[in-house]
This record gives C-alpha cells, sequence and structure tokens, in this order.
C-alpha cells in the first residue's frame, strides 16, 4: 500500500475519490432541465404549425445516410414515421 500511495503522490495522483460539489450538481441538472423544456416547446411549436421537427429531420437524415452505405437504421425509420 504504501509503494502504491508514494507513487501517486510522486505523479500527482489522488487515491481519494472525487465528491461533486452539490451545488454544482443542481447547477448542471437545472440547466440541462431549461434546455431540454425548450427544446421540447420548440418540437411542440413546430407540430402546432405543421412544420417538420428537428426530430423528423435528424432521423430520416441517418435512415437516408445509412441506405448509402447499406446500413439500417430501423429505429430511426420508426421514429421518422411516428414524428412525421
Amino acid at each position: 500500500m504504501y509503494q502504491s500511495t508514494h507513487a501517486q503522490t510522486e505523479i500527482g495522483v489522488s487515491a481519494h475519490p472525487v465528491v461533486p460539489n452539490r451545488l454544482l450538481l443542481v447547477r448542471i441538472w437545472r440547466n440541462f432541465i431549461c434546455i431540454y423544456a425548450i427544446e421540447l416547446c420548440e418540437v411542440v411549436h413546430d407540430t402546432v404549425m405543421g412544420r417538420r421537427t428537428e426530430t423528423d429531420f435528424i432521423n430520416s437524415f441517418v435512415v437516408e445516410q445509412g441506405e448509402q452505405i447499406g446500413v439500417h437504421a430501423d429505429v430511426h425509420a420508426r421514429i421518422t414515421e411516428i414524428a412525421g
């Protein structure tokens, strides 16, 4: 154990686990929820206005690219059907 701890100290590595700051985690989750809510609102707005959503656009692009190289993107195709 001494050798391991000594080697870690010499190279500047801590043997103790890093405990994240709780306030930092709260801020990260708050930002994530706000961004998700904004994106969700945009998708709902696009759907109500009859426009193509990002979900539809991105997944159909994946399906098209997969077809070009011979890869089946069944999940993306199904998402496109649901979103379209």
